[in-house]
């Protein structure tokens, strides 16, 4: 069933209303909303928060159709001049989630970011050393059996025979991807 246009009166005020629907900052809130519906998690949904209010003196309450690649640009020129560049990527990603909903839900015609790709640093990759090698591996179990100390060191044991984070060992509830 069609929706019943607004009598001449009442246009204004609907106008009005239909716009601000339209600004970023409320699509980002109903793709916020969207997440949480989904069941993605709290920090999920938290971290997507906090992301967008990164973007909001900008870009929140623009007619998102106006809003240009430069524009988003320049909000993530800010966050990677601080020295926050997984930051800044992480914005550009949500950003450019708040455009794809809101071309799916037609208010927009097409998202923007992704002309920005390599417009900012990207983050310095910090590998962390791991053992790889079965013999080494085993070698490291050997020395954990035979260490006389502390009992947290069983722990270390449990956690190279499980490979799982140190958060997920702590855990009462035990690896969440299980």
């Amino acid at each position: 069933m069609a929706s019943i246009p607004p009598r001449p009166r009442n246009r204004p005020r609907f106008e009005k209303a239909s716009a601000a629907k339209k600004t970023f900052a409320a699509i980002g809130a109903e793709l916020a909303e969207k997440k949480r519906r989904e069941g993605k998690s709290g920090a999920t949904v938290g971290k997507t928060e906090w992301l967008l209010t990164l973007a909001s003196p900008a870009l929140g309450n623009r007619p998102i159709k106006e809003i240009t690649a430069p524009e988003i640009l320049a909000v993530l020129k800010s966050v990677e001049s601080r020295g926050k560049l997984e930051t800044a990527r992480r914005l550009g990603a949500i950003i450019g989630q708040v455009f794809r909903y809101a071309v799916a839900t037609g208010r927009a015609e097409a998202d923007p970011t992704g002309a920005l790709s390599g417009g900012i640093a990207s983050p310095v990759v910090k590998h962390r050393s791991a053992i790889v090698e079965p013999k080494a591996f085993g070698a490291l179990l050997r020395a954990i059996a035979a260490y006389d100390g502390a009992p947290q060191i069983a722990a270390l044991e449990l956690a190279a025979l499980t490979f799982v984070r140190p958060g997920e060992l702590r855990s009462r509830n035990g690896p969440s991807s299980i």
